[in-house]
């Protein structure tokens, strides 16, 4: 037998299909009456309403169609069984096939949904045969089967909302993100003002205050200290040069020069290039006017065996004279040689920078911790130069007590500082294994010694903080902060009622633009240097003036100054200063007010750890004075070559002198000369020197060290003590 519902070949007299599970009623077997076809499943469609069969004429056997057999589909669980409609009995007829059932498309299985109820045939009884016919009903035609809607149609909607979806969080998220990075410290601040005391907020906001000038106190040091450190194998270059304008030029013809010609003169330049290396120095100097080189000199010093200066200028002879300092001064030059080791010595045991950073931020936090009377108002409006900020205003006493607290804890710290021990042992043990006698200094001393000293003299300190307490102090100073924990401004008084000094530095912020005054009074007179720029981030751009008691005597306009490398101790920025309207209120009505009235000087540097350059221009109005400009740059150092042979004449009598003297071309360094700006009268001059006779110029030199030449200076002039 064939399952109804799929159609599926079971065993016979099974109560339910083992491959859908749905319910069978085994109908037995009536004689004349064909055994039921398996149905073809038809597509789902809306229950029709089912119309009851009635008896009906018997009719010629109709040929069996053939069953479409469905395709297996998942097993559903067995449908509860539905209301039966009961046929009427009718009469006797041939056999006829059931009508061919359309099979149901298989689809995709779904979610259980609510039951139709599904018409149940019943076995049909032979029955009497009746008199009257009954009208057949009419044949209801069949439903063409409704395909399924592919899922598959559905998924590509899924996945493209999908995306767009995914699309959507991802850019929330990465504007949420940014959104906190950018505002990083504005959260920071919040939370640590909201869930923090007074006291606690205002450590965490000076802190951040000490880094940035322990960082810049570090970088400082650093520099200096890798500047002692390579001082033996270091190279510098640079340049220094005056530029004189219009203006600069009628004041020198008048100022002194009377009569004489300076128009030649509008620019000087001196050039400078020296190197260290293996106890060797070398310098070197050119001097130019305009663009034409006059003149340069070569010095040379030798220290590795004793002290030796080598000197030449080239444009008038590639030969050097040297001159052995230890013979001719009778000095020890050995005292020159340990004085450079004691440097060496010094710069390889003092702490470096990062741990002169680390030991600054570690006192200053054990310090502030100690400060807890702190008063916090919110919402505190900071006003400079019409720009307006709304701050959180931190009222910070310190008193003897307060200082008390500080003392003992920085002590207590140091006793147990194992970074402090480590230089202590380092210090001493470097000095203990030195030699200096001949600088009259003598380090015997034992490293733990020393350190079990300065234990003692800490614990003795411990002892006196007591005394600190006794006296009667207080400090009282007002900090504003923005909200993202900048300070902005600081006020407090120094003094008593009698005699006091008001410090005060705000710098309100109104997006980019700012407000700025610093002021500082005294017995009623007040300085101060006010204006308003716009801040960058990285660098500021403004304009500030000097003031006297309000009256503005000095204007500063300041562009692209950079405060980033301030920080580390670099100055870089243009900077203009004039005198303002106000400045004849404090000099009064001259004639050098008025000079001073259209005066401006312009400073533009920039400088590094390895390069600086810096020009200062001065003018009045339209008129040029002249400007100065100076550029350096720093390197390793380069091998010197100490001069010898026909290259070198020691200096060691007066002949010395007279064979150096030989080895002067001044007929071709006279003839450059007029080719140059120079004056006649300047060639003229060098001219009449070139002419001396020699045995004038030595004349009179001494050789036998500064004990024969005093003696010589003071038996010419024949002084009686």
């Amino acid at each position: 037998m064939f399952c109804k519902n799929c159609g599926k070949e079971i065993a016979d007299g099974s109560k339910f299909c083992t491959q859908c599970g749905y319910r069978l009623d085994v109908t037995p077997d009536v004689p004349g009456v064909p055994a039921e076809q398996p149905a073809a499943p038809i597509a789902p469609v809306a229950e029709q309403p089912v119309v009851q069969e009635v008896p009906v004429t018997p009719v010629a056997p109709v040929a069996e169609q053939p069953v479409v057999q469905e395709a297996p589909v998942t097993p559903v669980a067995p449908m509860a069984e539905q209301s039966v409609v009961q046929e009427v009995p009718v009469t006797p007829v041939a056999p006829v096939a059931e009508q061919p059932v359309v099979q149901e498309a298989p689809v995709t299985p779904v979610a259980p949904v609510a039951e139709q109820p599904v018409v149940q045939e019943v076995p049909v009884t032979p029955v009497a045969p009746v008199q009257q016919p009954v009208a057949q009903a009419a044949p209801v035609p069949p439903v063409a089967p409704v395909p399924a809607a592919p899922v598959a149609q559905e998924k590509p909607k899924k996945k493209k909302t999908g995306k767009i979806v995914l699309a959507i969080v991802g850019a929330v998220v990465i504007a949420v993100a940014l959104l906190i990075v950018f505002n990083l410290s504005a959260l920071a601040n919040f939370a640590k003002k909201t869930f923090s005391s007074p006291d606690k907020y205002y450590q965490w906001v000076e802190m951040q205050n000490v880094k940035d000038a322990s960082g810049l106190v570090s970088n400082v040091y650093g520099d200096a200290h890798d500047q002692l450190k390579n001082m033996f194998n270091m190279s510098s270059s640079g340049e220094i040069k005056f530029e004189l304008g219009e203006a600069g030029q009628e004041m020198l013809s008048m100022s002194g020069f009377a009569g004489v010609d300076t128009s030649w003169f509008k620019d000087a330049t001196i050039k400078f290039d020296s190197s260290l290396k293996d106890k060797a120095v070398q310098a070197n100097m050119a001097f130019l006017l305009g663009k034409d080189q006059l003149a340069s000199i070569d010095v040379i010093e030798d220290m590795k065996d004793g002290l030796a200066i080598y000197m030449a200028i080239p444009e008038i002879s590639k030969t050097y004279l040297g001159v052995d300092m230890e013979e001719m001064s009778g000095m020890d030059m050995d005292v020159m040689t340990q004085y450079y080791e004691f440097i060496e010595l010094i710069v390889g045991i003092i702490p470096n920078d990062a741990q002169v950073e680390k030991l600054i931020n570690k006192y200053s936090e054990i310090a502030l911790g100690c400060i807890d009377d702190v008063k916090m108002k919110e919402g505190r409006s900071l006003r400079a130069e019409g720009i307006t900020e709304k701050c959180t205003e931190l009222t910070v006493i310190i008193d003897a007590d307060t200082l008390q607290k500080i003392a003992e804890a920085v002590i207590e710290e140091l006793i147990k500082d194992k970074e402090v021990e480590k230089i202590i042992y380092k210090v001493c043990e470097g000095l203990a294994e030195s030699d200096f006698e001949d600088l009259g200094m003598e380090f015997d001393m034992d490293a733990e010694e020393v350190y079990e000293s300065f234990l003692e003299g800490l614990e003795y300190a411990a002892d006196s903080t007591d005394e600190i307490g006794d006296y009667e102090f207080e400090f009282e100073m007002e900090v504003y902060v923005d909200g993202k924990g900048n300070i902005r401004g600081r006020s407090f008084t120094i003094g008593d009622e009698w005699d006091t000094v008001e410090f005060s530095v705000i710098a309100p912020h109104k997006g980019k633009n700012f407000g700025y005054k610093a002021s500082i009074i005294y017995d009623g007179e007040e300085v101060a240097i006010a204006g308003t720029g716009k801040d960058s981030g990285k660098k500021i751009s403004g304009e500030f003036a000097i003031q006297y008691n309000g009256a503005s005597i000095c204007d500063i306009i300041a562009t692209d100054f950079n405060i980033d490398e301030i920080k580390k101790g670099y100055l870089s920025g243009n900077f203009v200063i004039k005198p303002s309207s106000g400045i004849n209120r404090v000099i009064g009505m001259s004639s050098a007010s008025s000079m001073l009235a259209e005066l401006e000087v312009e400073i533009d540097c920039k400088t590094s750890k390895k390069s600086g350059e810096c020009v200062i221009s001065v003018r009045t109005g339209e008129d040029e004075w002249g400007t100065l400009s100076v550029k350096t740059s720093q390197g390793s150092g380069k091998k010197v070559s100490i001069p010898s042979g026909k290259k070198l004449i020691m200096v060691e009598d007066e002949d010395s002198i007279e064979d150096y003297w030989d080895t002067i071309d001044w007929d071709k360094f006279l003839d450059k000369l007029d080719e140059t700006d120079l004056p006649s009268e300047f060639v003229d001059m060098i001219e009449e020197f070139a002419e001396m006779d020699i045995d004038d110029l030595v004349s009179g030199m001494s050789f036998g060290g500064y004990e024969k030449i005093y003696d010589d200076y003071y038996d010419d002039f024949d002084i009686e003590w």
